[in-house]
């Protein structure tokens, strides 16, 4: 199957930009495509700044940081 992955990451964040957080494969022992800095410019040219910003960083501080968590 052929994944029109811009399409893919469009589609999810129209619905809920919370939902994407970016992740590797590192050290891509089982990938049948290797991590390449070409993916994290894909994320950014599709998404613009904002948007990108969340899934390469945002949602995942959120995600695992919820404001509801105290500390001490």
């Amino acid at each position: 199957m052929d994944l029109d992955v811009k399409e893919a990451i469009r589609s999810i964040t129209v619905v809920n930009p919370h939902a994407l957080m970016f992740g590797t494969d590192l050290p891509f022992t089982r990938a049948v495509r290797p991590f390449q800095d070409a993916d994290i410019d894909l994320i950014r040219e599709t998404l613009g700044e904002a948007l990108a910003e969340k899934v390469l960083y945002r949602n995942a501080v959120e995600w695992y940081r919820p404001s509801s968590m105290t500390v001490g």
